[in-house]
């Protein structure tokens, strides 16, 4: 444990150095500030119009296998579209769904709309260890504050170890690290995800988003079957 406390550490001290060269100040903060100034981002765009595209990038032995994108457009109070991109080697799936008035549509490939079932309920079950087995996790919070630019940004940087009696499982460590960049206005911009091994560089998937407010740009037609007509 004290092996990974001490990997943890210098992976901070690490990112620490990286900011402070470029001209930033960073500032270690608890999870209570974190998650306030968070949701305080989260509350201050709501009922706007809003444009943000999330990418989603699998990899498999640091190879890119899977690419998924989502463009996701909201027309307060009750209409959304989510335009989705997944990319498989030379396999192309385009999936178009549009929420109205509290009930889903879905074509696929540019086919027929379709209503969408009610989702059913997912119960998350605690993960099983072996017996003699343990998780512990090190977490951190940092928020970075750039001398050059308003944009603040809020990292959270959690690495999850599974423990057997041996010691440390081999392979069984990982880092989850995001990142959100907060405006003047209090509005988040762009965020990313990143989940990786503790091996350098073995990163097993990342996600990048970013969003637009009050886009002037925003038309979504509503599928003829949400009005009772059949196409």
């Amino acid at each position: 444990m004290k092996k990974m406390i001490l990997l943890v550490v210098l992976m901070a001290a690490a990112t620490a150095i990286t900011y402070a060269q470029s001209g930033s100040r960073v500032v270690t903060i608890s999870q209570d500030q974190y998650d306030r100034a968070i949701q305080a981002a989260r509350d201050q765009s709501d009922g706007l119009r809003q444009r943000s595209i999330w990418t989603f990038r699998t990899y498999d032995n640091s190879v890119l296998v899977k690419t998924e994108t989502i463009i996701i457009e909201h027309l307060p109070p009750n209409l959304s579209r989510y335009q989705t991109t997944i990319r498989m080697g030379n396999s192309v799936t385009r999936k178009d769904e549009i929420f109205f008035n509290g009930k889903g549509y879905l074509r696929i490939n540019g086919g027929k709309w379709r209503k969408m079932p009610r989702p059913k309920p997912v119960f998350l079950s605690a993960l099983k260890l072996a017996s003699g087995e343990r998780f512990e996790v090190v977490r951190t919070y940092r928020m970075v504050k750039s001398l050059n630019d308003p944009v603040t940004s809020y990292i959270y940087e959690k690495v999850e170890t599974r423990f057997t009696s041996d010691g440390p499982k081999e392979g069984e460590s990982e880092t989850y690290v995001s990142e959100d960049f907060i405006n003047e206005q209090g509005l988040i911009v762009r965020s990313t995800e990143r989940r990786s091994k503790l091996t350098p560089g073995n990163v097993i998937n990342s996600t990048t988003m970013t969003f637009e407010y009050e886009p002037k740009d925003i038309k979504i037609q509503v599928p003829a079957i949400a009005r009772g007509r059949k196409r």
